[in-house]
């Protein structure tokens, strides 16, 4: 696995992944703020680490491999995303949107679980808001709040 290269360049990376449909990987971002802005692709072994994100819309991106460290999430859009080995610790968040998206562990299934539960807890504030996800390779309760 290459070395992890630190960038200050969140905003210009995720605009240029976009548009030349490519991936972010093996980056490493801290203390960005990204307000605003659609972005769609994939982030493979990324890190995150005391982020903001304000009013973001991920709908459709994959993450593999990517961690979130004292980020803050509001007014988000993660709608239909893929996470697959991915970790949350001490983040918040309020407002976001984790509908119809896919939660896979691999070999850290403790970790997807409090990710999973995280999310549940911390970002459904809308009744009606649907999340899939799976676990271990089989497929959790399609559960509404």
């Amino acid at each position: 696995m290459p070395d992890m290269e630190y960038s200050f360049m969140l905003e210009q990376d995720l605009i240029t992944a976009s548009a030349e449909d490519d991936i972010i990987c093996a980056a490493a971002y801290a203390g960005e703020e990204l307000a605003a802005g659609t972005f769609k692709t994939d982030f493979q072994r990324t890190s995150f680490t005391s982020c903001r994100f304000a009013g973001c819309d991920f709908s459709g991106s994959s993450f593999f491999d990517t961690s979130f460290t004292n980020c803050y999430f509001s007014n988000s859009r993660f709608s239909g995303c893929y996470f697959k080995n991915c970790s949350m610790n001490g983040c918040k968040g309020d407002g976001c949107d984790f509908s119809q998206s896919t939660f896979i562990a691999g070999k850290r299934a403790l970790l997807l679980w409090k990710f999973f539960k995280y999310i549940m807890e911390r970002f459904f504030h809308s009744p009606g808001q649907v999340l899939y996800g799976l676990l271990i390779g089989q497929q959790v309760q399609k559960t509404e709040i």
